[in-house]
């Protein structure tokens, strides 16, 4: 009974006191379950489904809905929606095919109909890069950071890569060896301006390397036989130290140094791959397939090329919809189209910190996600909605930790009211939950009582003194900081304790700060009440303090 459903439970645990450290806001989740925030239904006569989603420096999402691939369909739109899931604006494009880029700027990048648009922030069109009689290949744009952005053109029997100017004129256009006959990726920068991407060219699958101004630096072929009608080349990943990664159609996946060289090759004998992605330690995640994508298989690579798992004869996925790390944890789709979550060590998670449904894509931003299917998009916080980032159970951890140590639930509605008094029975619910595990304590519901009841039974075997065993009236009531200095004093040290010996116990070890710089029984306030933030505190300092189990009290 770990995760008791008592929504009277409070729903992190807390903290008192405004210490320095400050948390990432996407370190760790700030609630046991996401809380849907917003939805928006996209409306549309064809195929409305919407692609992958890009963010703006000013937290504007970014849409673009597939439309129809002929162009005797009139649809496809681009939406611009605030963090609140209102629309600010749209945009007629015809069908998109590319997830948009955006630029330093804030000018979006997307593709339309075989030529690149450039879009303002406010969603007007400031140019056009006409793809030409072939087209612009249907593939993400490449921003750099000086703003040049890259496209892939269609030259008839071969494809060009083109370098455009932040107005879209072209600063010059490169074919990169064996690209003829076939076709090539848009590339992925390399800290010092490298162009990587994959060719497919006349059967023959490599690695390109540009530099900044188009000329070649260098190509690699891979060591196997390549299939004949795939390209079989994802899209390149690089490290932290400038190694590129990339799975080939020749069954393998590579790291290169940046002279081109094979540093190693682990064999996966899938013809395709998705790009690769890396957790801290630089382990690779990425999935690889038979031709048609059929059994797809998600693997866990080492730094140094060994296998750490896969999940071959264990998990059916369809990783080929992405695959996402968040938080130490892998997010793919199963065979269901339903999210599954890993743990790096490749075991499905039992905490399925997102819901249940079928999904198109699950990306992460700011303190929740977005959930993107079909003709619908879905945001999800992971943390409470009244918490600002300047409270001080967020600045100081408590909040984070609390979520973390799961020790019970917030509000429905995805509030917390931190500033709310904390009645007796749920700070006692909350203080006995927390040790449940550690002291192995049955809290299982009693026919025809209260819900409380299970907690106050714990309160009577472990002799800890509170008003509401004796006044029922009491337990429905804000639990006095004397109250329960004598609560926790009496359940860490196993002794009886008056009022004032239980401020100055929990005063001596730390595990309580009185309202004021004097430590003292006056400052501590035995009168006060406690907010649900400061009553959380009272079991974070308690716990960090290595409290492993509380003691029933000598008779």
């Amino acid at each position: 009974m770990k995760k008791q459903s008592l929504i009277i439970l409070l729903s992190v645990m807390l903290g008192t006191t405004a210490a320095d450290s400050i948390y990432a806001a996407d370190e760790i989740s700030y609630t046991s379950k996401p809380i849907q925030q917003w939805s928006y239904q996209i409306q549309g006569s064809y195929s409305q489904h919407i692609q992958t989603l890009a963010f703006g420096p000013d937290g504007t999402i970014y849409a673009g809905t597939l439309g129809s691939p002929a162009k005797t369909v009139d649809d496809g739109e681009l939406y611009a929606l605030q963090p609140n899931g209102k629309v600010k604006w749209s945009l007629h494009l015809g069908p998109n095919w590319t997830t948009p880029t955006i630029g330093k700027d804030g000018t979006i990048y997307t593709l339309s109909y075989g030529d690149l648009k450039a879009i303002s922030p406010d969603g007007k069109i400031k140019w056009t890069y006409q793809g030409g009689e072939f087209g612009l290949e249907m593939a993400r744009p490449t921003v750099g950071s000086d703003n040049t952005i890259y496209v892939v053109r269609r030259e008839n029997t071969f494809q060009s890569l083109v370098a455009l100017t932040p107005d879209g004129k072209e600063k010059w256009k490169a074919t990169p060896e064996d690209a003829h006959m076939g076709y090539i990726t848009t590339p992925v920068l390399g800290k010092d301006g490298t162009l990587y991407g994959g060719i497919n060219g006349q059967g023959k699958k490599s690695i390109y390397a540009l530099n900044p101004d188009g000329t070649t630096k260098w190509s690699f072929t891979g060591e196997g036989p390549t299939h004949k009608f795939l390209s079989g080349i994802s899209l390149p990943a690089i490290g932290e130290d400038g190694t590129l990664y990339v799975g080939m159609s020749d069954g393998y996946v590579y790291a290169l140094g940046e002279d081109g060289k094979a540093i190693w090759s682990y064999q996966t004998n899938q013809i395709q791959h998705t790009a690769p992605v890396f957790d801290t330690e630089g382990n690779l995640y990425l999935v690889g397939a038979e031709m048609g994508g059929k059994e797809e298989i998600l693997y866990s690579i080492t730094p140094e090329g060994k296998l750490r798992w896969s999940t071959a004869n264990k998990l059916e996925v369809r990783g080929f919809n992405g695959v996402t790390l968040h938080d130490q944890s892998i997010y793919i789709q199963g065979q269901d189209g339903k999210i599954i979550r890993l743990t790096l060590d490749g075991n499905v998670s039992e905490d399925q910190a997102a819901p249940q449904g079928t999904i198109g894509g699950l990306t992460f931003h700011e303190d929740g996600f977005l959930l993107s299917g079909d003709n619908k998009l879905t945001y999800y916080a992971n943390r409470f909605t009244d918490i600002p980032n300047t409270h001080w159970i967020f600045r100081n951890g408590t909040i984070q930790w609390a979520a973390k140590t799961e020790v019970s639930e917030g509000y429905p509605d995805g509030r917390f009211q931190p500033e709310k008094a904390v009645t007796e029975a749920e700070f006692i619910t909350l203080f006995i939950h927390s040790y449940e595990e550690e002291n192995g304590f049955q809290l299982n519901p009693m026919p025809g009582a209260a819900w409380n009841e299970p907690f106050y039974k714990v309160l009577e075997d472990m002799l800890w003194n509170v008003p509401g065993l004796t006044t029922l009236s009491q337990r429905s009531q804000p639990m006095t900081r004397g109250a329960v200095a004598v609560l926790v004093a009496e359940a860490v040290s196993g002794k009886k304790m008056s009022e004032q010996e239980a401020v100055m116990y929990l005063l001596n070890h730390k595990l309580a700060s009185g309202r004021t710089a004097e430590a003292s029984i006056d400052s501590y306030v035995p009168k006060g009440t406690l907010t649900r933030a400061e009553a959380i505190q009272f079991i974070r300092n308690v716990k960090e303090k290595g409290i492993v189990q509380l003691k029933k009290v000598e008779e």
